[in-house]
């Protein structure tokens, strides 16, 4: 029997998270659900940063769906993961950093496992 796995990416558009987005991507088997979100405090919509995250992960043969939301960005990711009952949160480190702030509380708050992918 398999099961669906549900995973979810925070993605801000930078080298770091296109690198955990592709390790998201790599691990999603046939069937799982990857969900790429986008969490800023204001601005702009996202639009086609995650149209581009959409097509990056398409091309790597998974499909995905896109969130974008606006708050505070743990915030809002560590919601996501919860109410789709993430088994497996990705999120980036960026270079120079160990695990930011933003990092530390997503993976101290954080519903499901989480996979720090490493800066490059």
């Amino acid at each position: 029997m398999t099961w669906t796995r549900r995973i979810v990416v925070a993605y801000d558009g930078s080298a770091p998270a296109r690198s955990a987005l592709a390790r998201a991507a790599a691990l999603a088997r046939p069937g799982d659900a990857l969900t790429i979100i986008h969490a800023r405090r204001g601005g702009e919509e996202p639009t086609q940063l995650l149209a581009d995250a959409r097509t990056f992960a398409q091309h790597h043969g998974v499909t995905a769906d896109t969130v974008a939301a606006v708050g505070d960005p743990a915030r809002e990711i560590l919601a996501l993961a919860d109410r789709d009952h993430a088994d497996l949160l990705v999120v980036a480190q960026h270079p120079g950093r160990a695990v930011n702030s933003l990092g530390d509380e997503i993976v101290h708050g954080a519903p499901c496992d989480v996979l720090v992918v490493r800066a490059s």
